[in-house]
């Protein structure tokens, strides 16, 4: 899974929250600039130029873009749904983020 986007952006909370909390794997690059060069580049490879955020899952050799962070609400995404797409790119799911809620050794964080 690659989670490309714009720090000043919800959808980038929206997906790196879901995708943290099923321990997904990913990679990919964040910025703070809304004018970031790779952002426009992906608008334009992806043809979207409302989209602050890419995400990519791997499908055989290559890499399919599934849309922006906020397509992984849960309103819009169900566990099932993301559990599907996360199985069919062959993703890990052992990777440990921290969040504020918990610690990279997964209990919660502590003052």
């Amino acid at each position: 899974v690659l989670v490309f986007g714009w720090m000043g952006c919800p959808c980038m909370g929206i997906v790196k929250g879901r995708l943290n909390e099923k321990n997904i794997c990913y990679e990919g690059r964040h910025w703070a600039d809304p004018n970031s060069e790779l952002m426009a580049y992906l608008q334009c490879r992806e043809k979207d130029q409302q989209s602050h955020s890419f995400i990519y899952f791997r499908s055989g050799n290559s890499w399919n873009f599934v849309g922006n962070g906020f397509k992984f609400d849960k309103r819009g995404m169900s566990d099932d749904q993301l559990m599907e797409k996360v199985h069919a790119a062959g993703a890990s799911t052992n990777c440990r983020h921290a969040t504020v809620k918990v610690n990279v050794f997964g209990t919660d964080l502590e003052e």
